[in-house]
C-alpha cells in the first residue's frame, strides 16, 4: 500500500476534473485508499437524496438525447445502475457516474433509481 492513505476522497474527486472520468476516481478509492471503501451497496436510492457532483465534467445535456433516454427508461427501465458516493454522516449521495440517468428519471417522475453506492466511511 502506498503512502497516500491520508488522501481524502475529496482529493480523489479532484482527479476526476483532470482526467474527465469517474473510473479514475473510483480506482483511487479501491486501490490507493482501501480504507475509504469497505464495499459497494446495491440499492434503490430515492432521487430526492441525490445531488449532482460539483465537479461534473459534463455541463451541457443534449435535449434530444435526453428525450431518447427518457423514452428508453419508460419502456425498459434503468438498465445500468448509477454510481454514487455517500459520505459518512451525510444524508445525500453524490453522482459519480450516471448524471444523465438521474436527470431523465427525475424528468419522467420516477422516485427511485438503481444505484451502486460507495460509502466514504473515513469522513466524519
Amino acid at each position: 500500500m502506498s503512502n497516500n492513505k491520508s488522501q481524502t476522497f475529496q482529493e480523489l474527486l479532484a482527479k476526476k476534473k483532470k482526467s474527465g472520468t469517474a473510473y479514475s476516481v473510483l480506482e483511487g478509492v479501491s486501490i490507493v485508499n482501501e480504507e475509504l471503501r469497505e464495499g459497494w451497496d446495491d440499492l434503490e436510492v430515492d432521487l430526492s437524496l441525490i445531488d449532482s457532483f460539483e465537479g461534473q465534467c459534463r455541463s451541457l445535456f443534449d435535449e434530444e438525447k435526453m428525450k431518447e433516454l427518457e423514452a428508453s427508461i419508460r419502456e425498459i427501465g434503468v438498465t445500468s445502475p448509477v454510481i454514487l458516493l455517500k459520505e459518512n454522516g451525510e444524508k445525500k449521495h453524490k453522482v459519480i457516474s450516471g448524471e444523465r440517468r438521474v436527470r431523465a428519471c427525475r424528468s419522467i417522475g420516477l422516485s427511485t433509481i438503481p444505484a451502486r453506492v460507495c460509502v466514504d466511511r473515513v469522513k466524519a
